[in-house]
This record gives C-alpha cells, structure tokens and sequence, in this order.
C-alpha cells in the first residue's frame, strides 16, 4: 500500500492522522523571524501518537464533537480544527494558550494569532500559523502563481504573501503585543507556519513524472494528478480501475475500505462526469482504487476533473 495511508476505521480519525503524519508542502524557506514547519511541530516529544490515535477510532465521539461544535465546512477550517483538537488533547509537548485570536483596532479585524503555545519542553512561547492547501499547476512552471485554488481564485503566492507578510509580523503590533501581555506572553515569540496538502500537477506531466514543482517545494509533498472535462473519455478508457468520488467533507485523507456500493467503474465514472458538467462548473476529485489481499479497496492517486474554462470561468 502507498505511503501516508491510514488503516483506522473513521474517516474523521484517518483526516487527524493525516493532519500529523502528512508532508509539508514546502521547505526551507529562508527568513530570519520565522520558519517553515519540516513536520515536526506536531510530532516532537510524543511517543504515544499511535496509541492515541487508536483509541479515538475505538471511540470517535469525542473528536466528532469537537469537530462538529466547530466551524468545519470548508477545508481550510476543517483542517485547522483539527490542529486545534491534537494540540489540545494529544500533543503533550505544548500547552494550547489561545486558539483564534482576533486582534481587533477601531471596530475592525487588523489580524489573528491561529495558535499561541506555550512548550513545555524549552519554556518558550510559539505563535504557529497552520494551512491546509489543494492546489492545481496551471502550467509546468515553478513560479508559485501558477499553483491555483480548485475555486481558480486563490494561489500559493497570495497565500504566501499574507502569511509572511501579514500574519508573521502581527506580533509586532503594539495592540496584538498588548494583548499578548495580558496572557502572560512576553518577549520573542518563536514564529512557526505549517503548511500542508496536496498539488495537482496536469497528468501528461504526472504520469511522465516530468512536472515543475513550487520553488522551496519539499520533495516529498503529496501529488495528485488533474485533466480537463473535454478529456475524460480518452483518460478513462486506459484505465480500467475502480474508482471513488470524494466528497469535498472527505478530500483531506486517502480513502480506505469505501463501501462497495460507492464505487463505480471507469465507463460509470465518465457517464457522472458528463451529467455533472452539463449544469457545475467546480472541479470533481476522484481517487483510483487498488484492492488488497485482503480485498480491501484503498486509494493509489486522486485527481480532480476541471470544466474546459478552467480557472477563468465563474463559479455556479
């Protein structure tokens, strides 16, 4: 089985493990007030992950109230809820001292901290930033404009920018390090970002494994492939594969063990496809299904389907 698969029976459980055990998307990005995640953040001085992840999907209530008492719709925010949930019950390294932090200047937002932490293990206070991203390589180009939002809206750049540039430096604000003080946080915060997802390179580079990753990409960050609507037939029909569509709720993890009956076949997947772009325009992930011995089904790549005007056409 592929790397980065988990086995646990929740989807919800194997979407947490994802969220620690997963690659960033990018490294070593240089800067001498913060630093990209290599990973570790959320791994560092737990030995017990394993076991803890194991109970959850033993008894997933807890984590399903959680997520659910929280707003979880979009991926992004998903994601981030549940970073807040393992630094909060799982991770012993840190203490979670405040989540979500709005600063707030003449009735409007100027900024928020996602997380304040306090590590137990050096005393020191961490201001850590967390993404979860899907982007598509409009062209094989490693300039980070080109990787782009399923939506055609948003990309690596302009993320980027508002992280280094706004988010990183929101300390340095006289009212965010007033509202620092009143939580105990004084001097030098250590400046950590954590980003992680997955990129969708065009498939004629995927399969010819050929494709320009981001500048300062991590080698190792987790790919997928994408085509056009108008292309579907003649990808589809060399591959005969059983296959998955993946709710947008389920796109962070790898899928494993899906009910049979929510699979279907190349030539069934292609016959979907040409309902659904008669009145959508948004991209549509599907993910390849390979079988076990056991005979059980697990994901070995995912790619999204875009509309012909991809990313210039308005969403519907």
């Amino acid at each position: 089985m592929p790397p980065g698969l988990f086995k646990y029976r929740n989807q919800i459980v194997r979407d947490l493990a994802w969220v620690i055990f997963s690659p960033v998307l990018l490294a070593n990005i240089p800067s001498e007030n913060f630093r990209f995640d290599d990973g570790s953040v959320l791994t560092a001085g737990n030995k017990n992950i394993n076991n803890f992840l194991q109970s959850l999907d033993d008894n997933p209530l807890k984590l399903k109230d959680y997520i659910s008492a929280g707003n979880s719709k979009l991926i992004g925010k998903y994601f981030e809820n549940l970073v807040k949930f393992w630094l909060a019950y799982g991770n012993g390294s840190y203490k979670l001292v405040s989540s979500n932090l709005q600063i707030n200047s003449g009735g409007r937002t100027i900024g928020e901290f996602d997380f304040l932490l306090h590590n137990l293990n050096r005393n020191n206070f961490i201001h850590l930033e967390v993404a979860g991203k899907f982007y598509l390589a409009y062209r094989n180009v490693n300039v980070w404009s080109n990787f782009i939002g399923p939506n055609g809206i948003d990309n690596l750049n302009d993320k980027l920018e508002k992280l280094q540039k706004e988010q990183m430096l929101l300390s340095s604000n006289q009212i965010a390090a007033n509202a620092l003080r009143a939580l105990g946080i004084n001097g030098r915060l250590e400046k950590i970002i954590l980003l992680k997802g997955y990129i969708f390179y065009n498939y004629k580079y995927f399969y010819g494994k050929n494709y320009t990753h981001p500048v300062y990409a991590n080698e190792n960050h987790l790919k997928g492939w994408w085509i056009r609507f108008n292309e579907i037939n003649e990808f589809f029909k060399k591959l005969n594969s059983k296959w998955l569509i993946i709710e947008r709720k389920n796109w962070v993890s790898r899928a494993y063990n899906p009910a049979s009956e929510k699979t279907v076949t190349s030539a069934e997947l292609v016959e979907i496809l040409q309902k659904y772009f008669e009145n959508n325009s948004y991209p549509v992930l599907v993910a390849q299904l390979g079988i076990s011995r056991r005979g059980i089904m697990y994901e070995t790549s995912r790619g999204f389907i875009v509309s012909n005007q991809w990313p210039y056409d308005k969403r519907k």
